[in-house]
């Protein structure tokens, strides 16, 4: 078996960090709420900075229930432990896995993947170390539908990905030559 855990600066920032911005913002919201009985325009950092911490708040929270710190994999199932609740622990078999989203099968390698088995959504970031041999690993080991369905999305976002590099470098040499 396998253990796949993040280095101590990423488990730092996908951890804590939220929690020293939200302070700040909330500060910044409390001395921002003042100003804005006289001036109208001080609404609007108001609402784009509860607009941002609602929405970092939200994608920490779904981290901390989704996201495992530490992974133990081999060819028949993945163990995800070190949750924010580190009681809790999920266990996925490879062969039960129906969806896999996110990351490199979106064309962003910064997002993070997804992993499914209907019951079960875990995630795991790039900055895990040794991301890729975890992702390896899944892959020759889910159902061969499922495989070849995700080789075939990353066909067509390759085929897209050349399309719009052609195209802007026909549209710069149209514009040099103009």
């Amino acid at each position: 078996m396998l253990t796949f855990k993040y280095g101590i600066i990423a488990r730092i920032i996908y951890r804590w960090i939220n929690v020293p911005v939200s302070i700040l913002m909330i500060l910044q919201l409390m001395f921002l709420i003042p100003f804005a009985f006289q001036k109208l325009f001080y609404l609007i950092p108001i609402v784009i900075d509860s607009f941002i911490l609602f929405y970092l708040n939200r994608f920490y929270f779904f981290s901390y229930k989704h996201f495992p710190f530490e992974i133990v994999a081999d060819n028949e199932k993945i163990v995800c432990r070190d949750f924010m609740n580190d009681e809790k622990e999920v266990t996925i078999l490879l062969n039960e896995i129906i969806e896999i989203r996110g990351g490199l099968f979106t064309g962003n390698l910064a997002r993070p993947i997804y992993i499914s088995d209907g019951k079960n959504l875990i995630g795991f970031h790039s900055h895990l170390k040794e991301s890729n041999k975890l992702l390896t690993l899944i892959l020759s080991n889910i159902p061969q539908t499922l495989y070849n369905s995700l080789l075939e999305k990353m066909k067509i976002q390759r085929e897209e990905f050349y399309k719009k590099i052609t195209t802007t470098k026909k549209s710069k040499k149209k514009k040099r030559t103009n």
